[in-house]
């Protein structure tokens, strides 16, 4: 078993252009080591290559919190998605962070990817909201409480047709049937949240600003060429409101020049400033990645 490529990074609150990456090269499997780790299962099978992808770490409690991950088999050399699941992070004072599974995934390919766009835990009400693209890239959102985070049955998902929260034994398609739950829930865009179009978020997630009292939503689309964008909402499931911030991206490439890969995992990181008046942004480009300030009015 080799793993494939995966990434991590932590940032310095007091300088945030210094990170300390945490995928290293694994020389025991020859190839990167994953910071998500792989499971005795997957470890169990012979030439393949796994990769546990990632989004934000949410903090639940004080040095724990946990992170959303795609199950990914890539010895074809091309994405494998197995399916999604949901691993436990610890991080001490001294910023030493570990990330452990007690499962392989949560949710089979044949299902809703929740965390796949990014994930919020909301102290008010002690949900866990985690966001996903479903059919034709619309996006959707599912809450869980902490407690049952790993409890695929105990995730109710927005429909937003119907303003309400559906959970309960049945399980979310995004198409076809899930073997073992006939009654599955076939998604369609009707569930989708309110005031967010086609690949309207990929990569990133809300957080509250302190700034201006909402939710606000600071992110890219699934075009290979996005640029910055923000959104706001009055809670984390919408509806979601176009703020007409639209920060052109391709400034940052040589010569403006962004030919030589895509644009993508933008990320708003409010962390650096409590009062919510900036907001540092980060996204990659052709394995770089770039840092801009917002500054609200």
């Amino acid at each position: 078993m080799f793993d494939s490529y995966d990434s991590g990074a932590l940032g310095n609150m007091s300088n945030p252009t210094m990170i300390t990456f945490t995928s290293v090269w694994n020389w025991g499997n020859h190839g990167p080591a994953n910071w998500i780790p792989t499971t005795a299962n997957e470890d169990s099978f012979t030439n393949t290559q796994w990769s546990e992808g990632g989004t934000n770490v949410i903090e639940t409690s004080p040095g724990v919190g946990l992170v959303y991950y795609q199950q990914n088999n890539r010895t074809s050399g091309s994405t494998g998605i197995q399916g999604c699941g949901v691993a436990d992070v610890t991080m001490t004072a001294a910023g030493v962070f570990t990330a452990s599974r007690t499962e392989d995934k949560i949710f089979s390919k044949n299902e809703m990817c929740w965390g796949s766009d990014g994930a919020i835990y909301n102290a008010a009400d002690g949900y866990v909201y985690s966001y996903t693209a479903g059919p034709n890239y619309s996006s959707y959102v599912a809450r869980v409480t902490v407690a049952n985070a790993h409890n695929p049955a105990a995730y109710s998902m927005y429909n937003a047709g119907t303003n309400t929260w559906v959970t309960g034994e049945k399980r979310f398609s995004a198409g076809g049937t899930i073997n073992g739950f006939p009654n599955a829930y076939q998604i369609d865009d009707t569930w989708s949240m309110k005031g967010v179009g086609w690949g309207g978020m990929s990569q990133s997630a809300p957080f509250w600003s302190n700034y201006y009292n909402v939710w606000m939503w600071v992110h890219g689309n699934t075009w290979g060429y996005s640029n910055i964008l923000v959104m706001t909402a009055p809670n984390p499931w919408g509806p979601w409101t176009d703020s007409g911030i639209n920060v052109d991206t391709s400034k940052a490439c040589p010569n403006s020049d962004c030919s030589a890969g895509y644009r993508y995992a933008h990320m708003g990181h409010p962390e650096y400033d409590a009062t919510g008046k900036t907001v540092l942004v980060s996204w990659s480009w052709a394995n770089i990645i770039f840092l801009l300030r917002l500054t609200f009015a």
